[in-house]
């Protein structure tokens, strides 16, 4: 009967100190998770700041994109005109190295008939 009670003395014992360990191993499992959503909690904060930076740096952008559209369309019209001129220049080139090699090929000609052709 004695070793019954020492028996049940020690079952006793044995489920306390489990219990006890599962308090504390409880308490260990809520403080991790306390810090995990701390955690968290910073880096989505982290994460949403920096989206937010980012949401007001597109919408700056947004709002210049009109003025620099502006000024495309007017470089652009710029380059019409300068590739227009330039056309224009080059056809008065043509033209003039035209009449500049008519010009040699006729005084060519009239050496030629005085007999006084110059070798260049």
């Amino acid at each position: 009967l004695k070793a019954v009670e020492v028996s049940q003395q020690r079952a006793a014992a044995v489920q306390s100190a489990a219990q006890e360990q599962m308090k504390l191993n409880d308490a260990k499992i809520n403080d991790w998770q306390e810090k995990v959503r701390k955690a968290g909690e910073f880096e989505l904060a982290t994460i949403q700041n920096a989206a937010q930076g980012r949401r007001a740096e597109c919408e700056e952008a947004a709002g210049r994109l009109p003025e620099f559209n502006s000024k495309l369309e007017e470089l652009e019209e710029k380059r019409r005109s300068l590739d227009l001129k330039k056309a224009e220049l080059e056809a008065e080139l043509a033209r003039v190295e035209k009449e500049l090699d008519q010009t040699k090929t006729a005084i060519e000609e009239v050496e030629e008939e005085n007999g006084t052709v110059e070798t260049e």
